[in-house]
């Protein structure tokens, strides 16, 4: 009978600290998402970025307007849904605010399989002639700065000064958030 309660104990014991793990796992996650890499207020870093048509450009080259920067991986579907959306319904609202759209593809596509961003661009985006929005590829080190939980669809709003006022994982789910913050 002893043995049994002291088995009855050390079990009690053990889910006692598997529940704490989970819990503690669980606040661990829920903070984790809202924290992409940089956070509001801080000061976007200067990154080269290649364009699809071979120009290579940083960041800063964008000062004076806003920036609606979008890391993507070319094989997610979220991103590809994103890109339609902006097309269909909120470039032309982005744009009238004389923002630029940059959709970057991140470093080596994260590993996994896609299309080249140029294909990315034609299928989904509908096309690289829209004014004021750019595709282009990221270094390994930008990857990391601005995306250092790979994640495959992150983005931030930079405003004309280089401050990211607006970031987040799921561009597609933040769209309208996205046009409020321009």
């Amino acid at each position: 009978m002893k043995k049994m309660w002291i088995l009855f104990g050390a079990c009690g014991v053990c889910l006692g600290i598997l529940i704490f793990a989970i819990l503690g796992g669980l606040s661990v996650l829920s903070s984790h998402v809202s924290n992409v890499g940089l956070g509001i207020n801080e000061t976007a870093p200067n990154i080269p970025i290649t364009l699809t048509n071979g120009t290579n450009v940083t960041l800063n080259s964008f000062h004076g307007r806003p920036v609606v920067l979008w890391f993507i991986v070319t094989g997610c579907s979220s991103c590809a849904y994103g890109a339609q959306l902006l097309a269909s319904q909120y470039y032309s609202k982005i744009h009238s605010k004389n923002a630029t759209i940059l959709i970057v593809d991140l470093y080596d596509n994260l590993g996994t399989a896609g299309l080249p961003i140029q294909a990315f661009a034609t299928q989904y985006g509908s096309g690289l002639n829209k004014p004021g929005w750019l595709y282009g590829t990221s270094t390994q080190n930008a990857t990391y700065q601005y995306d250092p939980n790979a994640y495959l669809d992150v983005y931030y709003v930079i405003n004309p000064n280089g401050t990211i006022i607006n970031e987040g994982p799921d561009l597609p789910a933040n769209l309208d958030s996205i046009v409020s913050s321009l």
